[in-house]
C-alpha cells in the first residue's frame, strides 16, 4: 500500500491518549500500511489498534480492485483495438465474452437481541437501585447497529474495560449514553476530511523501524 488515508474524526477517538501512546499508535499505522509490521504495543493505543487496523485494510483493498478494474478496462480497450484491425483486413475473430460481473455479496445475518432478564420480585421490593452491568460486545453492536453509528463495539468495550468503566473518575451510570457521546464526538461540525501520506516519500526520508 503506497499511502495511508485516515479519517480525522480519528482524534476523538485518541482524545483520553497520552502523547505517547499517540504517537506509538501513528507510528503503527505507517508501519502496517507500508509493510505490513503489525504493533506490539505497551499502552491504552492497542485497545483502538481493531478498528484502525480494519480501516487500512479497508483501504487496501479498495486500490487493490481500482487496480483490477484499470487493468480489466486497459485488456478490453486492447481487445476492441485488435477486433478493429481484425474487421479492417477482413478477418473474423470471435469477440471476447463479458466479464461476469462480481457475486453480490451474502446478506448479513440479523444479530439476536440479548434476552431480558426481569428482575425478581425480591429486588422490586428493596427498591435497590439498578446495578450496571458491563455490556458484552454483542449487545454494544447491537445497539451500534440499531443507530446506525458505524461505530467499533469491539473497541468501545476494550477502552472502557482498560478504565475500569469509569467515565473519567466517576463509574459508569448507562453504557448507552457513552455509545451516543461516541457517536456524538464522531458527528460533529466539521466535515469528514482525509488525509493522503506518501509511504515512498515517507520510506525514503525515515526508517520506519527507528521511530519511536
Amino acid at each position: 500500500m503506497k499511502r495511508l488515508i485516515v479519517d480525522t474524526d480519528f482524534v476523538y477517538d485518541m482524545e483520553e491518549l497520552g502523547d505517547a501512546e499517540r504517537g506509538r499508535l501513528f507510528t503503527a499505522l505507517l508501519e502496517y500500511a507500508g509493510q505490513g509490521k503489525e504493533p506490539d504495543f505497551r499502552g491504552n493505543e492497542k485497545y483502538l489498534w481493531s478498528a484502525a487496523k480494519k480501516n487500512i485494510d479497508k483501504m487496501a483493498e479498495k486500490e487493490a480492485r481500482t487496480a483490477q478494474k484499470r487493468s480489466e478496462a486497459g485488456k478490453k480497450g486492447s481487445n476492441k483495438r485488435w477486433q478493429m484491425i481484425a474487421n479492417d483486413s477482413n478477418c473474423h475473430l470471435e469477440r471476447f465474452p463479458p466479464l461476469n460481473p462480481p457475486s453480490s455479496l451474502s446478506p448479513v445475518p440479523p444479530i439476536p437481541s440479548p434476552p431480558y432478564n426481569p428482575p425478581s420480585s425480591k429486588e422490586k421490593g428493596r427498591n435497590a437501585p439498578k446495578r450496571f452491568i458491563p455490556p458484552s460486545v454483542e449487545e454494544v453492536k447491537a445497539y451500534c447497529l440499531e443507530r446506525k453509528n458505524g461505530l467499533d463495539a469491539q473497541a468501545f468495550v476494550d477502552f472502557y474495560e482498560s478504565k475500569g468503566w469509569k467515565v473519567g473518575k466517576e463509574p459508569m451510570k448507562d453504557w448507552k449514553a457513552a455509545v451516543r457521546t461516541w457517536e456524538n464526538r464522531r458527528k460533529g461540525e466539521t466535515p469528514k476530511k482525509e488525509i493522503s501520506f506518501d509511504m515512498d516519500l515517507i520510506n525514503r526520508r525515515f526508517e520506519l523501524g527507528n521511530v519511536k
